[in-house]
């Protein structure tokens, strides 16, 4: 099987992976918002703040966006620039939007919360497609993050989760896939992979929010380590970036996916 024949099937394997996951959430019915959702452990009232540790935290949001908005700004030669503007605009973004919702955890504030994500989210695949597959597919940057706009937005307005469920967690599938399926333009892509785990970490610390939150003996939640942990995965990219190194087109060569 010839290279051209092998990236096809990795493309299409990809396609039908990002498409299949849309046709399976979309055959379920509507998934509505739980409202229990909003009950979080963290009711710490401190110098007048509701939730205090939840809302506190999403300055790690603030500080890594910022730095990688930096980073990104001053490197004018930065393969998917314009991509990486966008991650790290929303990552900022969160920041505010996040502490907004933590203060008043409701349905219309998460709104604020989940803007951000759903453009950062698809940010961060446009920079992916660029730097293994091309850099033509920047183009596309408006589309996607229009798209993972849109589907909070009809959650926002039609109370279904799942187009945002889709743009969300096909990002957790299909990432990994696009890492190890395609050749990068950088001689390294660590960063990608600390990210993934940390936002798994991130996940998993809050599904257990109130179970955390009684270990720690009422001090730290689940929720707000979940903030912390996912603004480390998200420092990890800011990292990357700053190491890396573009491999010649003349060699592109198979990488390994953990170099460092």
């Amino acid at each position: 099987m010839n290279n051209q024949s092998n990236l096809k099937i990795k493309i299409s394997l990809m396609l039908v992976t990002f498409l299949g996951m849309f046709v399976a959430l979309f055959l379920r019915p509507v998934i509505p918002q739980d409202l229990a959702y909003h009950g979080f452990a963290d009711e710490v009232l401190f110098f007048g703040i509701p939730h205090f540790f939840d809302v506190i935290s999403n300055a790690i949001f603030l500080v890594v966006g910022y730095l990688g908005f930096k980073i990104v700004f001053q490197n004018k030669n930065l393969m998917a620039r314009h991509a990486w503007l966008a991650f790290f605009v929303s990552i900022f973004l969160i920041g505010p939007g996040s502490a907004y919702y933590h203060w008043n955890p409701n349905n219309q504030t998460l709104v604020w919360d989940r803007l951000p994500m759903g453009a950062g989210f698809m940010a961060l695949y446009v920079v992916l497609l660029v730097e293994h597959l091309g850099a033509t597919l920047e183009k596309y940057l408006f589309p996607f993050i229009f798209v993972g706009v849109a589907s909070v937005m009809v959650w926002a307005i039609w109370d279904d989760l799942r187009f945002y469920f889709w743009v969300q967690f096909s990002s957790f599938i299909c990432i990994p896939i696009i890492l190890l399926s395609f050749k990068s333009h950088y001689n390294q892509k660590s960063g990608y992979f600390y990210c993934l785990l940390f936002y798994f970490l991130a996940k998993l610390t809050e599904t257990f929010d109130k179970k955390i939150f009684f270990m720690t003996s009422q001090v730290v939640s689940g929720h707000t380590l979940k903030h912390l942990l996912a603004g480390l995965g998200l420092w990890y990219l800011v990292w990357m970036i700053q190491k890396r190194r573009e491999v010649e087109k003349t060699s592109l060569a198979p990488v390994s996916v953990l170099n460092s």
